[in-house]
């Protein structure tokens, strides 16, 4: 049967069974090998028997034009050997991480039809490596920690052609990519991609790093990270359990269903650039739609309040056409045009306002520009705000040392320019015994009328003494991972001066905006923040001052000259007592 399989579908093709391959889940690692010794270094391919399972115990080196056809086949990995980085095949690959055949060579062979399972569950067990072209087709992965990695450090590492298609991620461990690309030139190719699992199940699909043209399509669920990288595109991607976070590259987001549920992906869409990249050919999103998610047997229970942010942006070039969002189901009584489509960001171009091509959704949505308000003249907030409940989760890893964090936070409010505070009291702070499996889960306490505004979250090692701090945009309220590098916003932390936060402002009250002018609720002149002429102060402690005659109230204060704090003259008027 092996040899009529041969004949028929190959070139020059040997039999696992040949060279004793057992297939009944013992050791068959020296099997391949000698079946890839029968092939002197002529391109061939190793053909499995698809009702045995392979045992792999030490790490198989397979050359850049050998194949292998998997007839559906099941391969496990074994303890008590060497697999070196955890890899059960490196493909067009040596042990010390250098390519056999420079560019992966003329040939491109191809690894399909398997099934990859870690039945004895043993840690760090992961597929493929290689640092050449491969092509990967129909692979079912159970239970490994990657499916596959395509390394690479510089420019001489990139490679052509690489197509991954119909690959299958079912209860997935640890939280690497299941999909790590790394250099990668032309014709990048990921088609009908999946995750699947219980929901601890390991959900990282893709990182695309240093990619010049490709196309991502028809992948259902899971995080993509794409960075560095110029000429790709997001098509037909159905999103019920991910997030996308796109990093100083030119990409294309087209034909998009993203399910929302905030516990694992507080912002849908990410899109920033590095502080010192210059933004070039803009992202464009066309026809993306972010489902306002609710329980499928509970209609009670909305995972989601309706006015988080859809997509941050942070000095990068958008272009948008028809972004939009829309209840989970056509009758949800909690869904309504106050809850359009709201986008955050900071230092982004927009190339073009999304077009009204749907009325109902994308012709009421807005961005928020140079001010955090867009839709509110007035807010007030009584009271100070807190960080509270820091739980420590599990959805994926914390990528600093196991120890316990403090955290504090500064709420801000009115025109980014003018940074007018208020003060997050209590301190809140989350041990992480896990680095690899947990992650700091924070929650800020908020009042509804403070959506559009941001928040300054410190963090440090010691109570009260903090060493990072970063902004962040707030969506009536804020429940954000902190994944220790990126927060899941896409801001990284900063450093500061080990040391407390000063309370910054915290005796306003209120906030109005006037224009491009702002208006403040207090007890007295600034001497805190950067002002703007004729930013005003309402005294909130008015009372008849001044001889009987003359006597007047103090209706605030007026700023005459920009600065930090500024030159403030007295506001009054007389009562006629």
């Amino acid at each position: 049967m092996d040899k009529q399989i041969r004949d028929q579908q190959f070139d020059f093709g040997v039999s696992i069974s040949q060279f004793g391959a057992a297939g009944d889940g013992s050791d068959d690692t020296q099997a391949f090998l000698d079946a890839i010794d029968k092939l002197g270094g002529k391109a061939g391919t190793i053909i499995l028997n698809g009702t045995k399972t392979y045992g792999i115990k030490n790490t198989v080196i397979i050359p850049h034009n050998v194949s292998i056809e998997g007839n559906l086949a099941k391969i496990i990995p074994l303890s008590g050997g060497t697999l070196t980085g955890g890899f059960l095949f490196y493909v067009n690959s040596t042990l010390q991480n250098s390519t056999i055949v420079k560019w992966g060579g003329e040939q491109v062979p191809t690894i399909q039809n398997l099934k990859f399972e870690n039945p004895h569950q043993l840690s760090d067990a992961k597929a493929f490596y290689t640092r050449g072209k491969t092509n990967f087709r129909n692979i079912t992965f159970r239970g490994v920690y990657k499916g596959i990695l395509k390394e690479g450090f510089s420019d001489g590492d990139y490679s052509d052609m690489m197509h991954l298609e119909k690959l299958y991620f079912v209860n997935c461990m640890g939280t690497d990519p299941l999909i790590d690309i790394k250099y990668n030139g032309d014709g990048l190719f990921i088609d009908r991609c999946h995750t699947a699992g219980a929901a601890d199940s390991n959900f990282n699909l893709l990182n695309l790093e240093y990619c010049n043209g490709g196309k991502i399509a028809g992948c259902i669920n899971g995080d993509i990270r794409i960075n560095k990288s110029m000429g790709v595109s997001i098509e037909n991607f159905h999103c019920e359990h991910g997030k996308i976070h796109i990093i100083s590259s030119q990409v294309t987001l087209r034909d998009i269903y993203h399910w929302y549920h905030k516990d694992y992906q507080p912002i849908p869409l990410t899109i920033t650039g590095a502080a010192n990249d210059k933004p070039s050919m803009p992202c464009i999103i066309e026809n993306y739609a972010v489902i306002h998610l609710r329980g499928r047997t509970d209609q009670s229970k909305n995972y989601t309040d309706p006015d988080y942010f859809d997509a941050y942006f942070k000095n990068t070039n958008v272009k948008i056409t028809n972004f939009f969002r829309r209840p989970q189901f056509a009758l949800d009584p909690s869904f309504g045009m106050a809850t359009a489509a709201k986008i955050s960001f900071d230092g982004t171009k927009i190339s073009e306002q999304w077009e009204n091509a749907s009325p109902l959704y994308s012709k009421d949505s807005y961005i928020s520009d140079n001010r955090i308000f867009t839709s509110i003249n007035e807010a007030e907030f009584t009271r100070n705000f807190v960080l509270f409940g820091v739980p420590v989760t599990n959805h994926t890893s914390f990528d600093e040392a196991a120890g316990t964090y403090y955290y504090q936070a500064v709420y801000y409010f009115g025109p980014v320019d003018r940074e007018v505070g208020r003060w997050g009291g209590g301190e809140q702070s989350a041990h992480v015994t896990n680095p690899a499996a947990q992650v700091p889960y924070l929650n800020v306490s908020y009042r509804p009328e403070m959506q559009l505004s941001k928040i300054r979250l410190y963090r440090g090692k010691m109570a009260g003494q903090y060493t990072h701090w970063v902004d962040i945009p707030v969506g009536n309220g804020v429940h954000v991972y902190d994944l220790g590098y990126f927060l899941s916003t896409g801001e990284r932390w900063k450093t500061r001066s080990a040391g407390p936060v000063g309370s910054f402002n915290s005796t306003y009250t209120k906030i109005r905006m006037e224009g491009d002018n702002v208006a403040v609720t207090g007890p007295a002149i600034p001497t805190q923040g950067s002002w703007k002429k004729g930013d005003r102060v309402v005294n909130e402690n008015r009372a008849e001052l001044g001889t009987v005659g003359t006597k007047y109230i103090v209706d605030g204060w007026e700023c005459i000259t920009a600065g930090a704090p500024g030159v403030w003259v007295e506001r009054r008027f007389l009562t006629g007592n």
